[in-house]
């Protein structure tokens, strides 16, 4: 694991969420999280975050569908670049150059603010909304192998977001 301690690599990052995938942070949960041309799949999450196992089966996922490692983004907090195979311990303590406790690494589950975890070349990724207790998935692979562990994961529905074709590509219809 590596912390993103460059301002301009961590800014680039975040960049990338807000002008390619449209992201918009609501605090009141009344918007959608993203309005970009990618297919997401949301998973409604139960209201308890998830235990080590359920963390673990997550892990396993990515472990599974990982090719080039992955991003993970706590919004207006740490970002890192991991390795699923690093097996990083749940909630596992971050600290800096000098010891000092800068923060946790987030959990798949979005306890308490937005997180994101994103394969390094943008084609999968899990988004974390936490008021609206959802994540976003984005990938074909990585949905259905959420899909396969919904029951261990507790999720309490599933919603696909209405998306239309125009001219090849895909758009959500605006409201």
């Amino acid at each position: 694991m590596r912390v993103i301690w460059d301002t301009e690599e961590y800014d680039a990052l975040w960049n990338i969420l807000y002008r390619e995938y449209g992201f918009e942070p609501d605090h009141l949960g009344m918007a959608e999280l993203f309005h970009c041309a990618k297919q997401f799949t949301v998973f409604h999450l139960p209201q308890n975050v998830w235990d080590e196992t359920q963390e673990k089966a997550v892990n396993d996922i990515f472990k599974r569908l990982d090719t080039q490692g992955m991003y993970a983004l706590d919004w207006h907090h740490l970002a890192f670049e991991f390795s699923p195979r690093e097996e990083i311990p749940y909630c596992q303590p971050v600290t800096d150059g000098k010891g000092r406790y800068m923060g946790d690494f987030p959990s798949y589950y979005p306890n308490g603010d937005y997180y994101f975890f994103i394969e390094k070349n943008w084609s999968f990724g899990l988004f974390g909304h936490p008021w609206r207790k959802e994540i976003y998935v984005m990938g074909g692979p990585l949905i259905s192998e959420l899909k396969n562990v919904s029951s261990l994961l507790g999720f309490t529905g599933i919603r696909h977001y209405p998306w239309w074709r125009q001219n090849g590509l895909i758009f959500r219809k605006k409201r």
